[in-house]
């Protein structure tokens, strides 16, 4: 069952560290049918994904950013304003965080639920962590 946790997770942190070119294609809610929403829209669940993943862009273009231009990159991508954009990322990973703790404290064989969105959300946002303390940003 360990076994299975741990493998998980590394299966996760490669995920979230491996090229862009190696992510599956984009997932919008209406693919995963009526699994994850979080309570968000499908609009903004898309948002949030254009965003962070523009924001992944620009961190591995070597680049030095600080936060709020990374705010500014992503949500450009993204179609909002940037206060609502970082309110919107900031409830998103909220959200993950805590699915991610409540997962890991039930005896389940995975922390996190089978959900594909899910899943893609949350790499992005450990990516962009990733990304970040990498860079020492």
């Amino acid at each position: 069952m360990i076994g299975v946790r741990i493998g998980f997770l590394v299966l996760t942190l490669c995920l979230a560290c491996g090229d862009a070119g190696s992510r599956p294609p984009q997932v919008s809610a209406a693919d995963t049918g009526l699994g994850f929403s979080g309570g968000f829209s499908p609009d903004q669940l898309q948002a949030y994904e254009r965003g962070r993943r523009q924001e992944i862009v620009a961190l591995r273009s070597g680049k030095r950013f600080t936060g709020s231009a990374v705010d500014s990159i992503g949500a450009r991508a993204a179609g909002l304003a940037p206060d609502v954009y970082r309110n919107l990322t900031q409830a998103i990973d909220g959200y993950l965080k805590h699915q991610l703790q409540r997962a890991a404290t039930q005896l389940s064989a995975f922390p996190m639920p089978s959900d594909s969105l899910l899943t893609l959300l949350d790499s992005l946002r450990v990516e962009r962590l990733v990304l970040i303390v990498r860079e020492g940003q």
